[in-house]
């Protein structure tokens, strides 16, 4: 077996959705939504995240809010760890992935300015 070669600039993580190899947020976005999107192909589309040479905790985390394992304040609320369910941006709504990543004011302006556009007008769509 060989030693490992510690010479920087060897290795380096690249983003596999971008020409430039960088992270980006919209394509990360784009990624998870085409995911949806491809319901025919579901099988196909989890085994294409798990061979995506991308960040493994962006990965991880792309697999949470797909599966709708992310601890939002409407999960809490009816674990009884909490007692209120809203979102600590706006208040009124109820904190849910799909509020978090669609639906909030704070999470729309977010999406604009990465100038990413939603895939639907539907905030209470299911991911």
């Amino acid at each position: 077996m060989e030693k490992p070669n510690a010479e920087p600039g060897d290795d380096k993580m690249i983003w596999g959705l971008e020409w430039d190899g960088r992270f980006r947020l919209k394509s990360a976005y784009n990624f998870a939504a085409n995911l949806e999107e491809e319901e025919d192909a579901e099988e196909g589309n989890w085994k294409a995240l798990w061979r995506w040479k991308g960040p493994n905790r962006i990965k991880h985390f792309l697999w949470l809010v797909l599966h709708g394992r992310v601890f939002t304040n409407k999960e809490r609320a009816r674990r009884n760890i909490t007692t209120n369910s809203n979102c600590n941006h706006c208040k009124d709504c109820e904190e849910s992935i799909e509020h978090i990543f669609r639906g909030c004011e704070k999470a729309k302006n977010l999406w604009e300015t990465f100038r990413c556009k939603l895939t639907t007008t539907d905030a209470n769509k299911s991911f």
